[in-house]
């Protein structure tokens, strides 16, 4: 069943529940392939939360509610583990099988961020290389606090990408004052590569700016042949869309 997006009126701030963690919550993991041989390179964790009435709700209904009340850092730390278990399974198969967990600047901001993140990585057993942290573009990393975080991250061998490339109007900047491994071309500009010029254009700046920086590059929304077999002819290399899987949960991998 595909998520369902409520009104303001649902957005809350989840529960706590007994054990700690979050009432409803539970992880999705959408796999990033090779676009040209299908091979997966890592999924990204799809955080959504059942509510009493069976609907599933999408990060947009408690994400903000959960930044606003304080409370996203424990948010955080419960979808990064989970993803983390998930990780250490692969550890000795598919070493270099990563998983992306979508980082706000709340949590960056966070003195000890880096510190808990060692921490999670100790506990699980996952190695530094299978995390990747996704910084959302619209969200400011600014503070000393998030700087001096993600860059012992990034020194530890963690994986930071950029999400939302593009879409914003820091783009260029971030990538000059923060230490980024790889970028997410979003879904805006593939949805109409096959009809636009101008999106063409975008996308084929992107991964040429994305290649001669030494970063990875993951092109998002990929949902026919027709798109793939352009974005390949383009020289992207990952993707991620439902035409090369839907979200899973991790007892299907």
């Amino acid at each position: 069943m595909l998520p369902i997006r409520l009104d303001d009126a649902l957005h809350q701030p989840l529960p706590h529940t007994v054990s700690g963690g979050w009432a409803g919550l539970f992880n999705l993991y959408q796999p990033i392939m090779a676009l040209d041989t299908g091979a997966m390179a890592g999924v990204e964790t799809l955080v959504r939360r059942t509510v009493d009435d069976g609907i599933i709700l999408t990060p947009d209904s408690f994400v903000p509610g959960a930044e606003r009340d304080g409370s996203i850092q424990s948010l955080g730390r419960h979808v990064t583990l989970a993803a983390l278990i998930l990780a250490a399974d692969w550890a000795d198969t598919y070493p270099d099988r990563y998983v992306t967990v979508n980082v706000s600047a709340a949590e960056t901001d966070e003195p000890g961020y880096a510190a808990e993140v060692f921490a999670m990585l100790e506990q699980t057993g996952a190695q530094p290389r299978q995390l990747c942290l996704e910084l959302t573009e619209s969200l400011p990393f600014e503070t000393l606090d998030s700087f001096r975080n993600l860059h012992q991250l990034h020194d530890a061998g963690i994986r930071i990408f950029l999400d939302d490339f593009g879409t914003g109007h820091s783009s260029l900047s971030a990538l000059t004052r923060l230490p980024i491994s790889g970028i997410k071309i979003p879904l805006a500009f593939t949805s109409l590569v096959l009809h636009s010029e101008m999106h063409r254009t975008i996308l084929r700046s992107s991964l040429a700016l994305a290649e001669a920086s030494g970063l990875d590059a993951v092109v998002e929304g990929v949902e026919t042949e027709e798109q793939r077999g352009l974005l390949v002819e383009m020289g992207a290399r990952l993707g991620q869309g439902f035409l090369l899987s839907p979200p899973l949960h991790a007892s299907e991998f």
